[in-house]
């Protein structure tokens, strides 16, 4: 089981080549790298369900036949991107590729440490890059803080809510409205 966990985890950390993609080239050429990402993401998942060309071994129950879970964080890049001001958008995706990543990871050794693993390895991660970017770090704990919990949610009332889709929109805006104060 953890060797499922580690390859699925594997792909959320891909998602950390964001942040010098973005500090090298801008919001213009991120956005567009992420939208054609998203996209040709909902091409492949449309491809497994018709040829089957995803190993089901990466998939959870839930995305065999639903989508998989890079799709919502395509999508939720592309949103944040799109919306929010650099310095948010990375405390997303940080928050989502890597605390989320290694939350899945610890969630299969010891369940109890799952949320605040997640909450560590985001800020401490932030806490660095914020000597080599202007990061303001009041604000992203807070966004670290409100993702955290977000990510415990995973229904309201029936509905599941996917944490690759909530996670970076929760953090980004959380992140952004704690900067403008």
């Amino acid at each position: 089981m953890i060797k499922k966990e580690l390859l699925r985890k594997l792909i959320h950390f891909l998602g950390l080549g964001y942040i010098p993609l973005y500090l090298k080239f801008g919001k213009e050429v991120t956005l567009f790298v992420v939208v054609i990402s998203t996209l040709l993401a909902i091409i492949i998942e449309l491809l497994r369900h018709r040829v089957g060309i995803i190993p089901r071994i990466l998939l959870r129950d839930y995305e065999i036949r639903g989508f998989g879970a890079y799709v919502y964080f395509g999508i939720s890049a592309t949103i944040v991107t799109a919306l929010l001001p650099m310095e948010s958008c990375i405390v997303a995706i940080v928050v989502a590729s890597l605390g989320d990543g290694i939350s899945g990871i610890v969630k299969q050794i010891n369940k109890a440490y799952s949320s605040i693993s997640m909450f560590i390895f985001s800020f401490s991660f932030l806490i660095f890059l914020s000597f080599y970017i202007n990061l303001r770090l009041f604000p992203a704990f807070f966004a670290c803080i409100l993702a955290t919990l977000t990510e415990r949610i995973q229904k309201v009332g029936k509905c599941y809510i996917n944490d690759n889709l909530s996670v970076p929109i929760v953090s980004a805006l959380t992140h952004y409205l704690a900067s403008l104060i």
